[in-house]
């Protein structure tokens, strides 16, 4: 390879990886010690939620698994988090963030749902903001999956049916969950799907894989365990992994009957955006298709590891210590391609909630 060559491969490396931190957001989690994963995978027996003091119980074993979590997090704030009203509520969300990412990144998309009187599960994935980084280049996307139905099983405990809020990765797993009519999902909420990688960022993890080179060569800065994450090309190539396995047994997206909210990016170059369009198509009960142009103003569903620029806008909620851009403005307007309008975000939450209470009504 001439230096040509190998210069054309470095800037494909480059924005691969800036592109992930500034429009796929969300993407990652660690290895938990064996006695950390026996407790995260093995919640105790369900507790029938009929009183305060039981979801108290439930809350006790939630905060045992966390606190042998702390054994090997690098953050307290990446640990999986629990809100909930004291209560058992008709509805809980579980919320999945994206790869190089963790819950502290849903913390305002989470206080939607539960502002809205929704208890909700915030789940960490397997790989993500170890003590150890590298753990995430060990990760496989089948331990996603399963530490991702074990807080499927915690989020089941809080609320008679469950929604799905996933980011990026997260909406990915979230839609196998959906494909398996055992979980009776009542619907999904979906920001930037990574239900396919775009080509070139597929291409430049397997080269980043190939050259023994991470993202945080290039931009970043090296891994912290707070805002800056470990941008493993592995990582990346799990995930198309799993959304090449989950092609393999659905060919179309037409048995996700449950009303579906998507907002994603009109150039996402971190991913497909046509798969995104076949899954709107496709799915019989979409409520909205949201989407604001790359670049634009408005503070997007992007968490960024690096400190931005001073003229970068910090609403809402000033960005989570700024290492995070952690959620759109509830008001700010998107155009919904289904319908033709321009809405708030926060317009089409409503109406897909109330499409999700019609879907779910004999649940």
């Amino acid at each position: 390879m001439g230096l040509k060559g190998l210069k054309n491969v470095l800037s494909a490396l480059s924005a691969f990886f800036i592109t992930l931190a500034i429009s796929a957001p969300a993407f990652s989690q660690a290895l938990p010690t064996l006695e950390a994963q026996k407790i995260l995978e093995n919640p105790r027996q369900p507790i029938d939620v009929t009183r305060p003091e039981d979801l108290f119980l439930i809350s006790q074993q939630f905060e045992l698994m966390r606190s042998t979590l702390r054994l090997t997090i690098s953050d307290e704030r990446h640990l999986p988090l629990m809100r909930h009203h004291g209560v058992e509520t008709e509805y809980v969300a579980l919320l999945i963030h994206g790869l190089y990412g963790s819950p502290h990144h849903m913390k305002y998309i989470q206080e939607q749902f539960y502002s809205r009187g929704i208890n909700t599960v915030s789940w960490l994935l397997p790989g993500h903001y170890q003590k150890n980084y590298t753990d995430l280049d060990k990760v496989t996307y089948q331990q996603w999956i399963q530490s991702s139905r074990n807080g499927l099983k915690w989020a089941q405990k809080l609320g008679k049916k469950v929604i799905l809020v996933g980011f990026s990765t997260g909406s990915m797993i979230e839609t196998i969950f959906a494909s398996e009519p055992e979980n009776k999902i009542a619907g999904i909420f979906m920001y930037a799907p990574a239900l396919k990688i775009h080509a070139a960022s597929f291409v430049a993890a397997h080269i980043g894989d190939m050259l023994n080179v991470i993202g945080n060569d290039f931009a970043f800065g090296q891994p912290n365990g707070k805002n800056i994450s470990y941008y493993s090309p592995q990582a990346a190539i799990q995930l198309e992994s799993m959304a090449k396995n989950f092609k393999s047994k659905f060919s179309n997206y037409k048995h996700l009957k449950m009303p579906i909210m998507v907002s994603a990016f009109n150039n996402d170059f971190t991913i497909d955006g046509g798969e995104v369009e076949k899954l709107v198509a496709q799915a019989p009960n979409v409520t909205s298709n949201l989407r604001i142009p790359l670049g634009a103003r408005a503070p997007l569903w992007i968490f960024s590891t690096f400190e931005l620029p001073k003229e970068f806008d910090l609403t809402p909620n000033k960005m989570l210590n700024h290492g995070i851009m952690p959620g759109l403005d509830w008001n700010s307007a998107w155009k919904n391609t289904k319908t033709g309008q321009v809405q708030s975000v926060g317009h089409a939450m409503e109406n897909w909630l109330g499409a999700v209470a019609r879907y779910s009504a004999n649940f």
